[in-house]
């Protein structure tokens, strides 16, 4: 049962630290192109 939990737990983890990345990409796209 913990490994489970273990395993959902990383994958919320890893999801929401793939959204961070993509939402700093975004807002890095989004400089480059007000800034040309």
């Amino acid at each position: 049962m913990t490994n489970i939990y273990n395993h959902i737990t990383a994958n919320k983890k890893a999801a929401s630290m793939e959204a961070a990345s993509n939402r700093q990409i975004n807002a890095e796209n989004y400089c480059s192109s007000v800034d040309s």
